[in-house]
């Protein structure tokens, strides 16, 4: 195997890894309607749905809420915050709320938190997927295999524009990366 072949299995390795930590992260959380890498920035995009507007009032003190835990968790972690976007929209019916971290100082615990937060917050207009829910076994397992694919992810390279969302009960990733190849 010559270097650019080791170079093509060490990409391909990178993005199975990266597929496989969308794929865990949406079958452990449910209320994650999509989650993306950006590869660029070296962040991680997860998308919330709410099925009413809400105003921007309430928006804004969630956003302000969602900065002062994470500010908080990291203060008990004794670690840094790192990049932080809370981005609010309103479509129709629906309001879209994403969360944008850096995979660096990202964790699975955080992430809990940041659900349980918007789950107190927004009730039961946050959209849940509720068809195959996992059992307490199951959620342990992959809260455990998040933790360790994020780990391998962060230390793999370079990372691919890759998303993954839910539809219809199944969890699907798309390559950016390969769409805007072929354009």
């Amino acid at each position: 195997m010559n270097g650019s072949d080791a170079t093509v299995v060490a990409e391909s390795e990178g993005a199975s890894l990266q597929a496989t930590l969308l794929v865990s992260i949406l079958l452990r959380f449910p209320e994650v309607s999509s989650v993306r890498f950006l590869p660029q920035e070296g962040r991680i995009a997860f998308t919330f749905l709410l099925r009413q507007p809400e105003n921007s009032v309430c928006l804004a003190s969630f956003e302000q809420s969602v900065l002062e835990h994470l500010d908080a968790f990291s203060a008990i972690e004794k670690s840094e915050t790192g990049f932080v976007s809370v981005e609010c929209k309103t479509y129709g019916p629906l309001t879209v709320v994403e969360v944008i971290r850096e995979v660096k100082s990202f964790s699975r615990q955080e992430l809990s938190m940041l659900i349980a937060l918007i789950r107190d917050y927004f009730g039961d207009a946050l959209v849940v997927e509720t068809s195959d829910t996992l059992h307490l076994e199951e959620q342990m397992f992959e809260e455990g295999l998040i933790d360790d694919i994020l780990e391998d992810v962060r230390r793999a390279g370079p990372w691919r524009e890759l998303m993954g969302f839910r539809d219809a009960g199944r969890v699907l990733i798309f390559n950016k990366n390969r769409h805007k190849a072929r354009e």
